[in-house]
């Protein structure tokens, strides 16, 4: 996780200042950490008054004024155009390295077919995305990672950990990883014996290859628990955050998108916690 500059959106509503109010928290920890507040709208009739909004926007919210320098530190931008490419437009243009916004769909459309902003920058941009409610207070405590054991997963176990190491307060002697692996068994084959005879055999496989995998990422002392199941990836793994209580929940991007989205979408449409979403490796030129 690089966190030296994080660009986040607004669009001056409640659901739009967790994800700033988050962005700021983390700007706290290093003293050369920036900040760009972006707001996108269908046309800038006034930009210097816009952005004056902005700066008195920022003025009524605690972590920027308990920010040290917060004007030298915390840039005010604009785009014209949809909220997504706006944001990706930006991210190019000001060399962001993480992108945190609200997860909030606006309308059914967005939801279940254009996807909320969220869901539309997991898979468009190279940065890593962070969809947050409200500020981590504390930082993260308790982290859910699912597995599939792809060089991506191994990505989001390494966002996760360097979030949980990095993050001011987080490193408290109680944080920690939680792995998950579900097991996709056919529909049919889940209610047999031999079905769940054959989950039994692998499980413990499973959990030995996780706990070998954080080993060799260097985060095995973060890491609390591993835990293999069957079932329906997108359906498994909000049950199991609610389950563990995790505040958060890292995966990766690299699930392909159906006509009612990706893994990623469906998870982030029923947590009700932070979910960070580390971009999957570019595919090597053929």
């Amino acid at each position: 996780m690089d966190l030296r500059h994080i660009l986040t959106g607004t669009d001056f509503s409640d659901s739009s200042k967790g994800g700033v109010r988050e962005s700021l928290r983390l700007a706290q920890a290093s003293a050369a950490r920036r900040v760009t507040l972006l707001h996108v709208t269908a046309e800038i009739k006034d930009a210097v008054a816009l952005r004056q909004r902005m700066r008195e926007w920022l003025q009524g919210i605690p972590e920027y004024t308990a920010l040290d320098d917060p004007e030298g530190r915390v840039a005010v931008d604009l785009e014209q155009g949809r909220i997504t490419s706006g944001l990706e437009r930006c991210a190019a243009r000001i060399g962001a390295t993480q992108i945190i916004v609200g997860p909030l769909p606006r309308n059914f459309t967005e939801r279940y077919l254009t996807g909320a902003i969220a869901e539309q920058l997991f898979h468009s941009t190279r940065v890593p995305v962070l969809a947050t409610r409200a500020p981590a207070t504390g930082g993260y405590r308790h982290v859910l990672v699912p597995m599939d054991f792809s060089d991506n997963s191994r990505r989001a176990l390494a966002a996760a950990a360097s979030l949980i190491r990095d993050c001011p307060g987080a490193a408290a002697p109680d944080a920690r990883i939680e792995l998950l692996h579900v097991a996709s068994i056919p529909g049919g084959a889940r209610t047999t014996q031999a079905g769940r005879s054959l989950f039994a055999s692998m499980a413990q496989e499973f959990e030995e290859k996780m706990t070998e995998m954080a080993r060799q990422e260097g985060v095995e002392d973060l890491v609390d628990g591993v835990r293999a199941l069957q079932g329906v990836v997108q359906e498994a793994i909000p049950v199991e955050a609610r389950k563990c209580g995790a505040d958060l929940v890292c995966m990766s991007s690299s699930s392909s998108r159906g006509f009612f989205g990706s893994t990623v979408d469906a998870v982030l449409r029923n947590i009700d916690i932070p979910m960070l979403v580390a971009p999957a490796a570019p595919l090597a030129a053929g």
